[in-house]
């Protein structure tokens, strides 16, 4: 029985940008919507896995993810996640907060990915999402030497999240 991953992406954005005038009030009312799907494969535009989790980070503290050995509960079974090529990342930092900032990226074997560097980070503040994708080959991870992704946090208390990543497997 062959397992197979597909994943759709909906972003839709609107948005109401009213100015009001001495005899009447402009608006600008429209949006932006990327579709695109994932089909099953290892190409462009394919991905073969899928690996998500709501976690928690408490504060000073970092969750270090091995991309390249991530567990996960399947049909009631636990079983390892390894990547070769990440393709979408999604984290939603889910404090209400503001205070609450995660910093995503930097670390040991760093994962660079769409960082650009092993130093480079992004900030997820409280009730915000951070959506990054690649949907032609993917973003390279390497065993051993750059398949950390961390997570970070340090602004007084723990924080919960919720992680998405689709990729294609070693």
């Amino acid at each position: 029985m062959a397992v197979t991953a597909s994943s759709d992406i909906d972003l839709l954005l609107k948005w109401l940008h009213q100015d009001t005038q001495d005899f009447s009030t402009l608006n600008d009312n429209s949006q932006i919507r990327h579709k695109k799907s994932f089909t099953a494969g290892t190409a462009a535009g394919q991905i073969d896995e899928i690996w998500r989790d709501q976690r928690t980070v408490i504060n000073g503290a970092n969750d270090d993810l091995d991309l390249t050995a991530l567990q996960t509960t399947r049909l009631g079974g636990t079983t390892t996640v390894n990547f070769a090529r990440i393709k979408l990342i999604y984290i939603e930092n889910l404090a209400t907060n503001v205070a609450r900032v995660l910093t995503v990226g930097s670390g040991p074997q760093t994962f660079v990915g769409p960082f650009g560097g092993t130093a480079h980070t992004v900030s997820v503040p409280a009730e915000s999402p951070l959506i990054l994708v690649n949907r032609g080959d993917g973003w390279t991870v390497t065993n051993a030497s750059a398949d950390t992704l961390r997570i970070a946090n340090s602004s007084g208390d723990s924080i919960t999240y919720n992680i998405l990543l689709l990729g294609i497997k070693t």
